[in-house]
């Protein structure tokens, strides 16, 4: 029994001498598994590469942004793949009727140069007088009239329901871009009036009553806090003789430039062109985003030595959807051979190209849609066509 116990005690005592021996030489090796997780902690640090992902929502909106002036002038949405054009000139209509504005203004005379197109491609086209930019989507929508000169601010408007539109007119489609529509007037120079400032208290027309012309002077001026004593509303062949004898202070329009009306007053009287402020540009632009800054060209006018600050609307073509494609897409292919003629016309349709077509910010008619797109041209994704 003695000898047991001594051996115990012997056995208790290695072991404690081992224990700390172990201890000595830095503690024992099992607690390293324990820690061995912890220093996978500095994967945490990893963490931090978490705080580079602030980094990616900035990545994210470059590209967003690049992305708008591509997706302003798409070159990729010209390589759209499309299915064979289907012809068929017995659905073609034998006439047609090309929406314009009031007799003297230049959309009359646009239209009346793009009905000649129609003519050449044997089909009778008829230009008719209308209210201008807010009575013809409504023409085209209830098929009174085929095709028509729309100012894209007041075609959003119809598109939308907004603005003068009580309801959406979603049977236009567009074509191409015509010219861009400067607001700009002309008085007499015995008047003193050198900008839209110089209205107030005056009476000036601004063409036709319910047209754009009309609209944008009553727009604008009530924008900028300028109240005209009266706004009389006149055909632009009858402003001539409303001027000279006093019985207006100024006209006013929105149309390409040189205007009819103002070039032939300007050629046998002291006139002057004015348009607006800088400051009040800015104003205007930053209210209505479907207008934008630019200048009229000095000796646009006779006697208009200086260039005009002004704002500007792009007019497009449009016509019903119902169209048939081939012929809308035979109708854009003859325009633009036939450029010279429009030229010829009205040198505002200098600004009829092709290329002009990245204006258009409405849907397309497939037709005119198909021709830009075979020739590799750039449009905006907003003119893609839709059902």
């Amino acid at each position: 029994m003695r000898s047991m116990g001594s051996r115990t005690w012997l056995i208790v005592a290695l072991s404690l001498a081992l224990t700390l021996v172990v201890a000595a030489c830095g503690g024992a090796p099992a607690p390293t598994p324990t820690t061995a997780p912890k220093a996978a902690e500095p994967t945490k640090p990893a963490a931090p590469a978490a705080a580079t992902a602030p980094a990616a929502p900035a990545a994210t909106k470059a590209p967003a942004t690049a992305a708008t002036p591509a997706a302003a002038a798409p070159t990729a949405a010209t390589k759209v793949s499309l299915p064979p054009l289907k012809s068929d000139k017995s659905l073609w209509p034998k006439a047609v009727s090309v929406g314009t504005a009031s007799m003297g203004g230049t959309n009359y005379i646009a239209g009346g140069a793009l009905a000649k197109v129609f003519e050449k491609m044997g089909v009778q086209a008829a230009p008719e007088v209308t209210g201008g930019s807010i009575q013809n989507p409504q023409l085209i929508q209830s098929k009174q009239i085929q095709f028509a000169n729309i100012a894209q601010g007041s075609a959003y408007d119809a598109w939308n329901g907004t603005g003068w539109a009580k309801s959406k007119h979603t049977d236009i489609r567009s074509l191409f871009g015509v010219l861009p529509q400067w607001q700009h007037g002309w008085a007499l120079a015995k008047s003193g009036i050198k900008s839209y400032r110089d209205l107030n208290g005056k009476t000036a027309s601004g063409g036709p009553a319910g047209g754009t012309s009309d609209l944008y002077l009553k727009q604008f001026t009530e924008l900028l806090g300028i109240k005209l004593s009266k706004v009389s509303a006149a055909s632009y062949a009858d402003t001539t003789g409303l001027l000279k004898d006093g019985l207006v202070d100024a006209v006013s329009t929105s149309a390409g430039v040189p205007h009819p009306s103002a070039a032939e007053i300007a050629s046998t009287q002291d006139t002057v062109v004015f348009g607006f402020t800088p400051d009040d540009v800015k104003k205007i632009v930053e209210k209505y985003p479907s207008q934008a800054a630019g200048q009229i060209a000095a000796n646009t006018y006779k006697g208009q030595t200086q260039p005009v600050d002004s704002v500007a609307d792009w007019v497009a073509f449009f016509c019903h959807k119902d169209m048939p494609e081939d012929f809308v897409y035979e109708f854009v292919k003859a325009v633009f051979e036939n450029k010279e003629m429009l030229v010829s016309v009205h040198k505002a349709m200098a600004d009829t190209t092709e290329a002009n077509v990245k204006t258009v910010t409405l849907p397309m008619h497939p037709g005119a849609y198909r021709y830009f797109v075979e020739k590799g041209i750039p449009m905006s994704p907003l003119a893609k066509p839709v059902q």
